[in-house]
């Protein structure tokens, strides 16, 4: 198998919060690492818009893949936004570049809002059905009211102007 042999979960992560002043170093990879265990195991391996995920059973054990799923960031790293349990959200790759883009964002109550602009491009009407979709976030993760403006404020629309916020 080529899958690492990965350590438990720091449940006690959940709440933590990553100093912008870190480094890129290996005590820092190791903790985004377990943040990112944390969100996905939490959020049981899926896409939380789409629900789509890599399960199945092997040898009597459930086993779970995390490969075509990115930690997103919903306020970006480019935006001093925290590796944290409240401002990652697991989504696949071509869902994620929607969301850097600001074809669509979250709403304080967790539902999903397509740009308008977005809303009007048939080349996005296999995504249009999930306007106004209230995400299931799990037991444990709160997501950051803060995080959730800045995302609205400052990202959502940027496919408008060609504005990134980091090359994708």
């Amino acid at each position: 198998s080529e899958d690492l042999i990965i350590p438990e979960i720091d449940e006690g992560l959940i709440n933590t919060k990553q100093s912008p002043g870190r480094t890129d170093d290996t005590e820092n990879q190791s903790y985004e690492n377990q943040i990112k265990r944390l969100v996905f195991s939490k959020h049981e391996f899926k896409c939380l818009v789409t629900g789509i995920g890599y399960k199945w059973y092997e040898m009597g054990k459930i086993k779970n893949s995390w490969k075509g799923i990115i930690g997103a960031h919903i306020k970006p790293r480019a935006h001093e936004g925290p590796y944290s349990a409240d401002n990652i959200i697991p989504l696949i790759e071509p869902i994620h570049q929607l969301f850097d883009k600001g074809i669509f964002t979250i709403n304080d109550d967790l539902s999903i809002k397509i740009h308008k602009d977005a809303m009007a491009q048939p080349s996005l009407n296999n995504f249009h059905n999930y306007d106004k979709k209230v995400l299931g976030v799990p037991h444990g993760i709160t997501l950051s009211q803060e995080y959730l403006k800045h995302h609205r404020d400052h990202i959502f629309g940027n496919f408008l102007t060609g504005t990134q916020i980091r090359s994708l």
